[in-house]
Protein backbone atom coordinates (compact mmCIF):
# COMPACT_ATOMS: atom_id res chain seq x y z
CA UNK A 1 0.00 0.00 0.00
CA UNK A 2 1.39 3.47 -1.31
CA UNK A 3 1.49 5.68 1.73
CA UNK A 4 1.19 10.00 0.62
CA UNK A 5 4.41 11.87 2.35
CA UNK A 6 4.10 14.59 0.23
CA UNK A 7 2.53 17.97 1.43
CA UNK A 8 -0.42 19.71 -0.91
CA UNK A 9 1.75 22.78 -2.23
CA UNK A 10 0.47 26.49 -2.65
CA UNK A 11 -1.36 26.82 -5.37
CA UNK A 12 -0.52 29.51 -8.36
CA UNK A 13 -4.18 31.18 -6.95
CA UNK A 14 -3.03 31.27 -3.36
CA UNK A 15 0.59 32.62 -4.25
CA UNK A 16 -1.33 35.05 -6.29
CA UNK A 17 -3.40 36.09 -3.24
CA UNK A 18 0.01 37.12 -0.83
CA UNK A 19 1.41 38.85 -4.11
CA UNK A 20 -1.86 41.30 -3.65
CA UNK A 21 -1.63 41.42 0.41
CA UNK A 22 1.99 42.15 0.11
CA UNK A 23 1.34 44.60 -1.84
CA UNK A 24 -1.37 46.07 -0.31
CA UNK A 25 0.77 46.10 2.58
CA UNK A 26 3.78 47.75 1.16
CA UNK A 27 1.62 50.37 -0.40
CA UNK A 28 0.05 51.10 3.06
CA UNK A 29 2.91 50.77 5.10
CA UNK A 30 6.28 51.95 3.32
CA UNK A 31 7.39 54.43 0.58
CA UNK A 32 9.68 52.01 -1.20
CA UNK A 33 9.98 52.58 -4.86
CA UNK A 34 7.66 50.32 -7.69
CA UNK A 35 10.81 48.00 -8.44
CA UNK A 36 12.01 47.48 -4.82
CA UNK A 37 8.05 46.86 -3.90
CA UNK A 38 6.83 44.65 -6.30
CA UNK A 39 10.40 42.33 -6.10
CA UNK A 40 9.97 42.09 -2.57
CA UNK A 41 6.11 41.27 -2.94
CA UNK A 42 7.12 38.23 -4.50
CA UNK A 43 8.13 36.80 -1.09
CA UNK A 44 5.92 33.23 -1.00
CA UNK A 45 4.44 34.24 2.36
CA UNK A 46 3.27 37.17 4.08
CA UNK A 47 4.81 39.94 5.04
CA UNK A 48 3.34 40.65 7.77
CA UNK A 49 2.15 39.05 10.86
CA UNK A 50 -1.32 38.47 12.29
CA UNK A 51 -0.48 37.76 15.48
CA UNK A 52 -0.66 34.09 14.30
CA UNK A 53 1.53 33.06 17.55
CA UNK A 54 0.12 35.09 19.98
CA UNK A 55 -2.77 32.74 21.17
CA UNK A 56 -3.44 35.04 24.35
CA UNK A 57 -4.20 37.65 22.22
CA UNK A 58 -6.34 35.69 20.03
CA UNK A 59 -8.42 34.01 22.48
CA UNK A 60 -9.17 37.73 24.63
CA UNK A 61 -10.02 39.22 21.36
CA UNK A 62 -12.76 36.40 20.67
CA UNK A 63 -14.21 35.92 23.68
CA UNK A 64 -18.52 36.17 23.34
CA UNK A 65 -18.66 38.62 25.30
CA UNK A 66 -15.69 40.79 25.54
CA UNK A 67 -15.43 43.53 28.21
CA UNK A 68 -13.84 46.85 26.49
CA UNK A 69 -10.03 47.43 27.92
CA UNK A 70 -9.41 50.89 28.18
CA UNK A 71 -6.28 50.40 27.73
CA UNK A 72 -6.52 48.38 24.93
CA UNK A 73 -5.23 49.50 21.31
CA UNK A 74 -7.77 52.05 19.64
CA UNK A 75 -9.48 50.78 16.47
CA UNK A 76 -7.22 51.63 13.23
CA UNK A 77 -8.29 55.38 11.48
CA UNK A 78 -6.78 54.14 8.32
CA UNK A 79 -9.19 52.88 6.08
CA UNK A 80 -6.48 51.42 3.69
CA UNK A 81 -5.16 49.18 6.61
CA UNK A 82 -8.56 48.16 8.08
CA UNK A 83 -9.53 47.03 4.26
CA UNK A 84 -6.10 45.58 4.16
CA UNK A 85 -6.80 43.73 7.84
CA UNK A 86 -10.11 42.47 6.38
CA UNK A 87 -8.41 41.10 3.26
CA UNK A 88 -5.47 39.50 5.14
CA UNK A 89 -8.28 37.76 7.74
CA UNK A 90 -11.08 36.68 5.23
CA UNK A 91 -8.08 35.23 3.14
CA UNK A 92 -6.62 33.18 6.25
CA UNK A 93 -9.95 32.14 7.41
CA UNK A 94 -10.75 30.30 3.83
CA UNK A 95 -7.46 29.03 3.40
CA UNK A 96 -7.01 27.33 7.19
CA UNK A 97 -11.03 25.72 6.39
CA UNK A 98 -9.47 24.61 3.12
CA UNK A 99 -6.10 24.01 3.08
CA UNK A 100 -4.52 24.54 6.74
CA UNK A 101 -0.90 23.26 5.54
CA UNK A 102 -0.95 25.69 3.01
CA UNK A 103 -1.91 28.67 5.43
CA UNK A 104 0.45 27.30 7.96
CA UNK A 105 3.39 27.84 4.84
CA UNK A 106 2.56 31.30 4.31
CA UNK A 107 1.65 32.89 7.76
CA UNK A 108 4.10 30.94 9.86
CA UNK A 109 1.01 29.98 12.25
CA UNK A 110 0.52 26.79 14.18
CA UNK A 111 -1.99 24.08 13.73
CA UNK A 112 -3.95 25.64 17.02
CA UNK A 113 -4.03 28.85 15.39
CA UNK A 114 -5.71 27.57 12.42
CA UNK A 115 -8.34 25.98 14.01
CA UNK A 116 -9.08 28.29 16.24
CA UNK A 117 -9.56 30.65 12.79
CA UNK A 118 -11.25 27.92 11.13
CA UNK A 119 -14.19 27.31 13.76
CA UNK A 120 -15.52 31.28 13.54
CA UNK A 121 -17.86 32.80 11.52
CA UNK A 122 -16.35 34.95 9.30
CA UNK A 123 -18.72 37.80 9.83
CA UNK A 124 -17.71 37.48 13.39
CA UNK A 125 -14.42 36.93 13.33
CA UNK A 126 -13.89 40.53 11.20
CA UNK A 127 -16.08 42.29 13.50
CA UNK A 128 -13.79 41.36 16.20
CA UNK A 129 -10.57 41.92 14.72
CA UNK A 130 -11.04 43.68 11.42
CA UNK A 131 -10.07 47.19 12.68
CA UNK A 132 -7.72 46.27 15.57
CA UNK A 133 -4.86 48.56 15.20
CA UNK A 134 -2.82 45.93 17.15
CA UNK A 135 -3.34 42.99 15.02
CA UNK A 136 -0.99 43.67 12.08
CA UNK A 137 2.96 43.57 12.10
CA UNK A 138 5.26 44.02 9.90
CA UNK A 139 8.15 41.02 9.23
CA UNK A 140 10.11 43.50 7.60
CA UNK A 141 12.15 44.78 10.49
CA UNK A 142 12.43 41.05 12.34
CA UNK A 143 15.95 39.37 11.21
CA UNK A 144 14.59 35.97 12.61
CA UNK A 145 18.42 35.44 13.36
CA UNK A 146 19.41 34.54 9.80
CA UNK A 147 21.89 36.52 7.99
CA UNK A 148 19.78 38.16 5.31
CA UNK A 149 17.37 40.97 4.97
CA UNK A 150 13.83 41.18 3.43
CA UNK A 151 14.16 45.28 3.38
CA UNK A 152 17.78 44.88 1.49
CA UNK A 153 18.14 41.45 0.00
CA UNK A 154 14.40 40.22 -0.43
CA UNK A 155 13.79 43.69 -2.82
CA UNK A 156 17.27 42.92 -4.42
CA UNK A 157 17.37 43.55 -8.47
CA UNK A 158 19.23 40.00 -8.52
CA UNK A 159 17.25 37.29 -8.38
CA UNK A 160 19.17 34.63 -6.65
CA UNK A 161 20.12 36.47 -3.58
CA UNK A 162 16.14 37.90 -3.74
CA UNK A 163 15.26 34.50 -3.68
CA UNK A 164 17.58 32.98 -1.24
CA UNK A 165 15.98 35.84 0.96
CA UNK A 166 12.50 34.82 0.73
CA UNK A 167 13.20 31.27 1.15
CA UNK A 168 16.00 31.79 3.90
CA UNK A 169 13.23 33.39 5.56
CA UNK A 170 10.33 31.35 5.09
CA UNK A 171 11.71 28.25 6.44
CA UNK A 172 13.26 30.43 9.50
CA UNK A 173 9.97 31.91 10.13
CA UNK A 174 8.71 28.41 10.36
CA UNK A 175 10.40 27.38 13.07
CA UNK A 176 10.53 30.53 14.96
CA UNK A 177 7.57 29.17 17.08
CA UNK A 178 7.64 27.93 20.45
CA UNK A 179 7.17 24.60 19.65
CA UNK A 180 9.09 24.15 16.21
CA UNK A 181 7.63 22.56 13.79
CA UNK A 182 10.28 20.33 11.89
CA UNK A 183 8.48 18.35 9.17
CA UNK A 184 6.93 21.53 8.24
CA UNK A 185 10.10 23.62 8.06
CA UNK A 186 11.92 20.81 6.20
CA UNK A 187 8.68 20.56 3.56
CA UNK A 188 9.04 24.20 3.34
CA UNK A 189 12.65 23.98 1.89
CA UNK A 190 11.80 21.68 -0.88
CA UNK A 191 9.30 24.64 -2.24
CA UNK A 192 9.42 26.30 -5.58
CA UNK A 193 8.06 29.54 -6.62
CA UNK A 194 5.87 28.84 -9.48
CA UNK A 195 7.30 29.50 -12.36
CA UNK A 196 4.58 32.53 -13.18
CA UNK A 197 6.04 34.58 -10.12
CA UNK A 198 9.76 33.10 -11.49
CA UNK A 199 8.92 34.97 -14.74
CA UNK A 200 7.48 37.47 -12.93
CA UNK A 201 10.75 38.33 -10.90
CA UNK A 202 12.49 37.68 -13.83
CA UNK A 203 10.75 40.62 -15.61
CA UNK A 204 11.17 42.49 -12.52
CA UNK A 205 14.54 42.43 -11.84
CA UNK A 206 15.67 43.88 -15.29
CA UNK A 207 14.72 47.13 -14.22
CA UNK A 208 16.70 49.45 -12.03
CA UNK A 209 15.77 51.51 -8.60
Amino acid sequence: MRHETEYPAPSQHDYDNVLALNTAFLNVTTDLKGPQKGRLAMAPFLLFSLRENDSQWWRSVLLANPQKDLLAPPDSASTALRALQSAAVGFVWQLARRNPYVARIITGSSPGWCELLAEQPLITLLGRVGSRSDLLISRLENSYNIDTSLLADGASSRAVVRQYSHLVTLQSLLTDQRQPLQPLASAACSLTIPSEQLTANRQVSDKKV
